[in-house]
């Protein structure tokens, strides 16, 4: 396996391969569906197996180049292959139902009527720990705002926080116990994802 790669390396300076006598392949994303494809494919493998940044990264470094036939084909995909979120932080509250509104850092791709996977933890796992499905779950509202909009606007945050899943928590240690797990500051500007059970037949 070292002497393929060694062989197959490639100069960071120049893209070169580091043996000018090998043979090798460029998977042409831009104007090849069929590679893309083939991306697409090797993000919900590596999604599988927990790497769900890297997956993501994959696919909104490809989305950019869809058009035509391929945008049809990541619809279907995404149907069939619905995509893992982890509550790692609220499993009691998803397991009970108790939350509608998480809020996350990235998750940009999503579309409302998008179902997902919502899973006890998607990165971190040990070896031979699978991810585990807890439920799924069909985006209904989803857009971006300042994660302190709940404690300037009281009455919002006092309504967010039922919808979180902590009826006893105030907006303001909410936001506290969000900046703590994610390390980030009220400012944060974090997406508000709005979703409804569902069953898997669905």
């Amino acid at each position: 396996m070292k002497e393929l790669y060694s062989k197959y390396k490639i100069q960071k300076m120049n893209g070169k391969p580091i043996d000018p006598n090998a043979q090798y392949f460029v998977l042409r994303l831009d104007t090849d569906p069929a590679a893309r494809a083939a991306m697409l494919t090797y993000a919900a493998g590596v999604e599988r197996n927990g790497e769900v940044e890297f997956a993501e990264g994959i696919r909104g470094w490809i989305a950019p180049m869809s058009r035509g036939h391929f945008e049809q084909y990541i619809n279907r995909s995404l149907k069939t292959m619905p995509r893992n979120q982890s509550f790692f932080h609220t499993k009691k509250q998803y397991r009970a139902r108790t939350k509608t509104v998480t809020r996350r850092d990235g998750w940009a791709f999503a579309k409302v009527g998008d179902i997902v996977n919502g899973c006890e933890k998607c990165q971190g796992l040990r070896k031979g720990e699978k991810i585990v499905v807890m439920g799924q779950h069909r985006y209904t509202n989803l857009r971006w705002e300042p994660l302190s909009r709940m404690i300037d606007e009281p009455e919002y945050g006092k309504a967010e926080v039922i919808l979180e899943g902590f009826p006893d928590m105030t907006p303001d240690e909410f936001v506290l116990f969000y900046c703590k797990a994610m390390n980030c500051t009220p400012k944060k500007l974090v997406h508000r994802m709005e979703y409804v059970f569902v069953t898997r037949a669905e």
